[in-house]
């Protein structure tokens, strides 16, 4: 892919990707990576590179998957996937601009409430007695993958008729959740300077505490090992209930001092990503 061809990709992708680097790179292709990869995302030198070789459209398609990841490191594959779809679809609609990775953010029931009525039964696939969006699209998932946000994602991009009637619904940017604030949390934690990071230790009083010895699940692995206490006591704060990761999550002006400066780094975030 031609320069001049990412740049005017990324321009057309950025309304969907706010999280991208002012200006994205397009690197050169390391020697000796595994024929089965494709595309490659650097967030270290804020740039993508893409295996010589492809088609035209398989360029794009990589390329966009690649975005995905440069513009939220914090994704997993798999969510990277099943977005890279949606991206696509919002590029073909010319869709109005939308914060896309916090997709992966999204209350299940907000989702379900924002779906409900379902859309009209069509008869190429088979409603079920009770209605709701699964039963009307013709999808009876099991108890545990009902309850996964990542699942009516899956079935929303796979091309389905409903794709459009369900994104039309969840595109207005939803309340922050409460697993939308972990991620920020999560971010400022990776990047924040040393200085900004010591600041919060000391509002946190964390010389009171040892650092854990030990990586907590659910917490990357790039955060250093150095600042992991002052991220657990602000999970914490903003975690109450660990099953309640999509409820929504308003940042508190006032309280313990744990929940006031996760409230502030999640705020000052988030009014970052808007401004662009």
């Amino acid at each position: 892919m031609k320069r001049k061809r990412l740049e005017a990709l990324v321009q057309r992708a950025r309304p969907y990707l706010p999280g991208l680097p002012e200006e994205v790179r397009l690197l050169p292709w390391p020697e000796e990576t595994d024929p089965r990869i494709v595309g490659l995302a650097s967030e270290a030198k804020g740039g993508i590179a893409l295996r010589p070789g492809l088609r035209p459209d398989e360029e794009e398609q990589v390329a966009l998957h690649e975005l995905l990841h440069l513009a939220e490191p914090l994704l997993p594959e798999r969510w990277v996937q099943v977005l890279d779809g949606i991206l696509r679809h919002a590029l073909e609609q010319g869709l109005p601009p939308r914060d896309i990775p916090s997709l992966a953010w999204l209350s299940l029931e907000e989702a379900l409430e924002r779906l409900n009525p379902p859309p009209p039964s069509d008869p190429g696939f088979f409603p079920g007695p009770l209605g709701g969006f699964y039963e009307t699209i013709g999808v009876l998932p099991d108890r545990e993958a009902a309850q996964d946000p990542y699942y009516l994602l899956v079935q929303i991009e796979g091309g389905l008729p409903y794709t459009g009637w369900a994104l039309e619904r969840l595109w207005p940017e939803p309340p922050l959740t409460r697993q939308g604030a972990v991620r920020e949390i999560f971010r400022f934690a990776r990047e924040a300077e040393e200085g900004a990071w010591q600041k919060v230790e000391e509002l946190l009083g964390l010389d009171l505490f040892p650092e854990p010895a030990y990586r907590v699940r659910g917490v990357p692995e790039d955060i250093p090992q150095g600042r992991l206490r002052g991220v657990l006591r602000l999970l914490e704060a903003v975690l109450p209930n660990p099953e309640g990761q999509g409820e929504a999550y308003e940042p508190p002006k006032a309280g313990e001092p744990e929940e006031v400066v996760a409230g502030l780094i999640t705020a000052r975030r988030l009014g970052k990503l808007r401004e662009k």
